[in-house]
């Protein structure tokens, strides 16, 4: 309403952008969430196919010098993906804590627009009592001119 003013106005707006704020950075987080586990697919395809070229080159015939660069490459990828899995433990305690955050992030905007809302629906009431009363002055006034006339 246009003669109507809430004074935490700026403070709502304020905590909108702080909610925003959280949602973007959880929003990364479970972005580099997913990039992880793309990661550990992928190293773990990595591996598979090592093992299928290792049968491979055995049936074929290899030599014992190029036969050892499976497992040490294997075993590369494994440790890589044992790093990974750390790195996501903490990322997920990084998640959590986001998740806390904006969950009480959006229960101080719920409760401040509430604010807003109840102090809007008062303005309304005030409005329409002191539009009533005039109406109701205004057919008072009506009733005694006619009464005059």
């Amino acid at each position: 309403m246009k003669g109507h003013k809430f004074k935490l106005d700026v403070v709502l707006k304020l905590r909108k952008m702080k909610e925003d704020m959280c949602k973007m950075e959880l929003g990364s987080l479970q972005k580099r969430m997913n990039e992880l586990n793309n990661f550990i697919s992928g190293h773990e395809q990595d591996i598979e196919e090592a093992y299928k070229e290792q049968e491979d080159a055995l049936k074929t015939g290899l030599s014992a010098q190029n036969l050892h660069r499976y497992p040490m490459m294997i075993s590369e990828k494994r440790d890589h993906i044992k790093r990974i899995n750390q790195e996501k433990e903490h990322l997920i305690e990084e998640i959590d804590q986001k998740v806390q955050e904006l969950t009480k992030l959006k229960g101080d905007v719920k409760v401040i627009s509430n604010m807003k809302d109840k102090s809007l629906d008062e303005y309304k009431k005030r409005i329409n009592k002191k539009m009533n009363e005039n109406l109701e002055e205004q057919n008072q006034n009506w009733n005694t001119i006619k009464d005059i006339i």
